[in-house]
This record gives structure tokens, C-alpha cells and sequence, in this order.
């Protein structure tokens, strides 16, 4: 795991890792080898994963959620970093764009509401459901 060589102040690290069924001990060593010295406070083990799990692509975008109880949120994005999707446990909302970069649309479970908007004052005028 990387530390932030620019900060002075506490830095917390997870990580998950397998052991097997058939491990009798488990040893647990912190080293630094980097500039300086660092402290390692509060070393732990959990059995079991004790929170909810946050993934993100190389551009910070939030690509995932996994929840403890096994439910699993995905985000998809366009070229812009804009959400283009959002997958609820399989089940998918399509969110569409105008070219003002307004939500424009939102589908899921076949149902489809629209929004139209002023485009001189980019205030939202309309909201239709369905087709």
C-alpha cells in the first residue's frame, strides 16, 4: 500500500486479503521505506468484511458500491465524467444527456420520463412520463 509522501497527518489504509481455512496464525508486520519515519497505530484483523466497499476508476469516478448485505450499486460515465447509468442490483436506469449537459431523460423498468428546458434560461420547463 502507498502513503502520501506529501502529508504529515494520519493516513488510514484497508485492504482485504484471503486466508485460507487451514491457517493456524497470522502474522502482521508494517515497514516504511520511505524518507523519514512513520508510526503504525491500531493494526487489525477482521473476520469478516466490516463495511461497505467503494471502488473508483483511474479518474476518481465511482464506478461501485457493495454493500455488507451483498447488494451492488454500478455507475457507468461518458467521455465527460458524467454519469450515464446507474445498475441497482441488475437492474439498470439509462440517464440521457442534452447538450447543455442537463439530464434530459431518465429510463428504467421500461419507464421513460423526459425533461425539457428553456434554453436561454436553462430552467427546467417540462416533465413527461412515458413516451
Amino acid at each position: 500500500m502507498s502513503f502520501n509522501s506529501s502529508t504529515e497527518d494520519w493516513q488510514y489504509q484497508a485492504f482485504s486479503v484471503f486466508i485460507p481455512d487451514r491457517a493456524s496464525n497470522i502474522k502482521i508486520k508494517g515497514i516504511y521505506q520511505g524518507e523519514g519515519g512513520a508510526f503504525f497505530d491500531n493494526l487489525q484483523i477482521y473476520h469478516d468484511r466490516l463495511e461497505t466497499n467503494y471502488s473508483y476508476d483511474p479518474t476518481g469516478n465511482l464506478v461501485k458500491i457493495a454493500y455488507l448485505n451483498g447488494e451492488v450499486t454500478a455507475f457507468a460515465y461518458d467521455a465527460n465524467g458524467q454519469v450515464t447509468s446507474i445498475t441497482e442490483n441488475g437492474i439498470p436506469t439509462a440517464i440521457g444527456r442534452n447538450a447543455c449537459n442537463q439530464i434530459n431523460q431518465v429510463s428504467k423498468n421500461n419507464v421513460k420520463v423526459s425533461f425539457a428546458y428553456n434554453a436561454v434560461t436553462r430552467e427546467l420547463l417540462t416533465t413527461t412520463y412515458g413516451d
